[in-house]
């Protein structure tokens, strides 16, 4: 029988965090779960509902700390959880379908090899408050490759399951000052390793609320309104910064073929004229035709300078 830890950073979740909570202690399989739980310095009834739980099930542990934010956060729970054969990420607000964990064991079962970093993700079906269907994202258009995840995070962390050999490189390798999001990070350990899977049916039902709702969007409009948002408050340069980072901890991991394009990325950056000699020609892409006219607009007027 395998042992799962399961990892969870909760803030200010009292509203839908003991709906998640019981539906990740109620899947099925043949594995043993532990759930780590650390706050992020809630100041609602997040903690006692927790410990109200923890009273019911015994494999609940929880931790209480200091806001240090999600990227952190997550971090800590990997250093705190005791050593297990997989790690599952979990938002606090989301509904795991029962045959969440399984799902995800069986394929990176299927793949597994000594000492290879495994990372798997999947779809979610997005819902609102009341858990209506809205739609399932992410549709994927394209193959998956470094060209794609070094400058799209679409794999969500709430979907991420990963083996003990991935867990101890993103711990060595992870740098809160240079990463961005930490689910975009694990997505690229997970594809310059080559051991990315993904899988486009949902076992998570991803919940839109008012304090979550840019997170992900349905349809082109919602599409568009995040990422105006996201151009607003720079985000485009911090993914710039990751972008960097990423290619500088895993140069030796990663093909000549792709150092050269990335050399080609950032090389590129200096002045508009160069930069429109490079987007005509770029290997980097996202998945949707209308997302790839967007990152090369981006590119071209200096959206990834920093």
């Amino acid at each position: 029988m395998c042992r799962i830890a399961v990892l969870l950073s909760s803030y200010n979740g009292c509203e839908f965090i003991e709906d998640q909570i019981n539906s990740i202690l109620h899947q099925k399989g043949n594995f043993e779960i532990t759930l780590y739980i650390r706050d992020d310095g809630s100041s609602d009834s997040t903690c006692d509902i927790i410990k109200r739980l923890q009273g019911l099930h015994s494999n609940i542990i929880l931790f209480e700390g200091e806001n240090i934010g999600v990227n952190s956060s997550f971090l800590e729970l990997m250093r705190l959880a005791k050593k297990s054969d997989y790690y599952a990420i979990s938002d606090q607000d989301d509904i795991w379908m029962d045959d969440k964990l399984s799902s995800a064991i069986l394929q990176l079962q299927r793949i597994e090899r000594e000492s290879r970093p495994l990372l798997y993700g999947s779809a979610s079906l997005c819902v609102d408050k009341g858990l209506n269907a809205l739609s399932v994202e992410p549709h994927i258009y394209r193959s998956i490759s470094v060209y794609n995840t070094m400058i799209q995070n679409f794999i969500g962390g709430h979907t991420q399951v990963f083996n003990y050999k991935f867990c101890e490189i993103a711990l060595k390798t992870f740098d809160a000052e240079s990463v961005f999001l930490y689910d975009s990070f694990f997505t690229n350990i997970g594809m310059i390793y080559k051991g990315l899977v993904f899988d486009e049916t949902p076992h998570v039902m991803y919940r839109l609320h008012e304090k979550n709702a840019v997170g992900t969007g349905v349809g082109l409009i919602d599409w568009i309104k995040k990422n105006i948002i996201r151009v607003q408050k720079g985000q485009s340069k911090l993914y710039a910064k990751q972008f960097d980072y990423i290619a500088n901890t895993f140069k030796k991991e990663l093909s000549c073929e792709e150092n050269e394009e990335i050399k080609k990325f950032q090389n590129s950056k200096t002045n508009f004229f160069t930069r429109i000699r490079y987007i005509v020609t770029t290997k980097f892409y996202r998945q949707h035709r209308v997302e790839n006219y967007f990152f090369k607009m981006m590119y071209l007027f200096g959206g990834y300078n920093y």
